[in-house]
């Protein structure tokens, strides 16, 4: 009996012996929540025979799991879990069978869901001086599982992050206060901003801060220049500098010291480089002005001084000569002329309130400017004048003076012409006076209506030829020097009224037709001066030919036979370009044509 217990035990001591337990056991992997949907624990150990995975939900107690929609391979090394936010904080551990009596169980593994951070502190805008002793510290900081800051700075051209190399911050800058020693000027107006680096997000940013980096001094590149400005135009006074965030304020001297400018229906930019001066008076002639600078580094430093003269210079009139058939502008020479070099003067082209240079007059000729370039029967024109000085700066322009441009059409009777203009302005207009005549040169006054209307039919008009013109009766104009000898304008005499083109009805008349002339033709126009006149007629006949110019000027004057249907050449080359007008008189019958010769 003895033998045979002994014998027992030797056996299953043997098989205890021969067992092999788990060794080498690992720690299951943590898993982080962030945009993946599954994620996979395992474990590592010799010896294994069968896994057993065991969870604890809400930190209760461990339980063992099965394969179900959320987990798989429970009984295996490999834990697939089916993710979500709401396992944040479970744990897992697993329990290994092997040959040993014994299972073992590993440690435990958690779940963690990861929110973003929360910016807690944003860096904040700072001013130094430049290349001030010490460091400048911007700062940020947030809450939650953030892993790294890093720093960006905005130079002009978007943000970039600063490499660690980068000169003038202080290494390293990761962290959640950058340090900037001693930045230059150029740093003016760079803005930082701090990220935080996530584990399971996008970067987060904080808002932008600003550098201001004041300048130690305020070196003035232009100082204001004394300026001659004519009365009721606008000028300015400017003042530019190479230093940085620096503030201004003018000063003037009206005679007892210098005071503050403010901004009011006279000055403008009060407090910036440029000081807008809007429709100069005579009570600021002879005015001094000056600029105080200053930022917080450098203190205040003055410009020099700059003096305003105000000319009382402007344009009288603009009228549409009744010798050239072009507009003359007329004006006044200022009283002080010293260092005047030239008067310019500028015509509104096809852009709005572009105005271009039409021509100048020394300081010593006739200050009647004539404008060969303009067409006053075929449109108004808008002058405005400037001073040049000798040494090269030209003032302001004057106000506009557009001119009278007359038209005419037909009635609904032969005697009923219908007249339309554009209004004058430059100066006001109290009336229009309307003259009306068969010649240009003996005109008549037929009426006169006030200067708020801008057309007028003359109903009780003669047959034939009429010319009509507008006055404006204007404060007497007197140019500095005699006008050469040449015929005074018909109306007023003198430069004491502003005057209209002609409008003539030539080629608005129907006349009294007769069988003589069919139709009269004329090709090209416009032309150079050469150009074909066609008459159609059912018989000879026996016509007066002529030319006239806008101002009724006759130019050509014979009589022609014309056997029924002729081509008679005409050549006008000897003449100005403009507009003029071929006549043809056959008994009482007349034909016109209007014809337009280029220069």
């Amino acid at each position: 009996m003895k033998k045979l217990l002994l014998s027992a035990l030797l056996s299953c001591l043997a098989f205890a012996l021969n067992a092999q337990c788990v060794t080498n056991i690992g720690t299951p992997n943590d898993i982080v929540i962030c945009q993946q949907t599954s994620d996979t624990m395992g474990i590592t150990g010799d010896g294994v025979t069968g896994y057993q995975w065991q969870a604890s939900i809400n930190h209760g107690a461990f339980t063992n799991i099965a394969d179900d929609a959320t987990y798989s391979g429970t009984q295996t090394r490999l834990l697939t879990i089916n993710l979500n936010n709401n396992m944040n904080g479970d744990r897992y551990r697993c329990v290994l069978s092997s040959a040993c009596p014994v299972a073992d169980t590993t440690n435990y593994s958690g779940i963690a869901a990861y929110s973003p951070s929360a910016i807690t502190a944003h860096p904040q805008s700072v001013a130094v001086c430049e290349n001030q002793n010490g460091t400048t510290y911007l700062s940020c900081n947030a809450s939650g599982p953030k892993r790294a800051f890093v720093w960006q700075v905005d130079k002009g051209n978007g943000f970039q992050t600063i490499p660690e190399n980068e000169p003038y911050y202080g290494s390293p800058h990761a962290g959640n206060m950058l340090p900037i020693l001693q930045p230059p000027a150029s740093f003016n107006g760079y803005a930082y901003r701090c990220g935080i680096v996530e584990l399971c997000y996008d970067t987060v940013f904080t808002n932008g801060a600003y550098l201001t980096v004041n300048s130690l001094n305020i070196p003035i590149t232009t100082q204001p220049k004394a300026t001659t400005a004519i009365l009721t135009t606008n000028t300015s006074l400017s003042v530019k500098h190479s230093g940085t965030n620096v503030t201004y304020q003018w000063e003037v001297n009206k005679g007892s010291g210098y005071t503050v400018v403010s901004n009011n229906s006279t000055y403008s930019g009060a407090t910036e480089d440029v000081l807008e001066i809007s429709n100069v008076s005579n009570t600021l002639n002879g005015y001094i002005y000056r600029c105080k600078l200053n930022n917080a580094c450098a203190g205040t430093v003055t410009s020099s001084t700059a003096v305003l003269s105000v000319i009382d210079f402007k344009i009288c009139m603009v009228t549409a000569d009744a010798i050239s058939g072009k507009n003359q502008v007329i004006f006044e020479k200022p009283s002080n002329t010293t260092n005047i070099d030239s008067f310019l003067i500028h015509r509104e082209g096809n852009i709005t309130n572009q105005f271009d240079q039409a021509g100048h007059l020394a300081l010593g000729d006739l200050s009647v400017f004539t404008d060969n370039n303009s067409f006053p029967t075929q449109q108004a024109y808008n002058y405005r004048m400037s001073i040049k000085y000798k040494n090269g700066v030209v003032t302001a322009m004057t106000g506009a003076h557009k001119t009278i441009h007359l038209t005419i059409n037909k009635g609904i009777n032969d005697n009923t012409w219908n007249l339309i203009w554009t209004p004058y302005s430059g100066v006001s207009v109290a009336t229009y006076n309307i003259y009306r005549g068969t010649d240009s040169t003996a005109m008549s006054l037929l009426t006169s209506i006030s200067g708020s209307f801008t057309s007028y039919t003359d109903n009780a008009a003669p047959t034939g030829s009429i010319y009509y013109q507008l006055e404006i009766q204007a404060t007497t104009c007197t140019p500095s020097a005699p006008p050469a000898l040449k015929m005074e304008q018909t109306l007023g005499g003198g430069y004491t009224s502003i005057k209209s083109n002609f409008a003539f009805n030539a080629g608005l008349i129907t006349g009294i037709h007769s069988n003589s002339l069919n139709e009269v033709t004329l090709y090209p126009n416009p032309n150079n001066g050469t150009f074909t006149l066609q008459i159609n007629s059912d018989k000879n006949i026996l016509a007066t030919l002529k030319v006239e110019n806008i101002l009724g000027e006759t130019i050509y004057n014979e009589q022609k036979a014309i056997y029924g249907n002729q081509q008679i050449p005409m050549d006008l080359k000897g003449f100005s370009g403009g507009i003029y007008f071929v006549k043809i008189q056959c008994g009482i019958q007349q034909e016109a044509i209007r014809v337009v010769l280029k220069d």
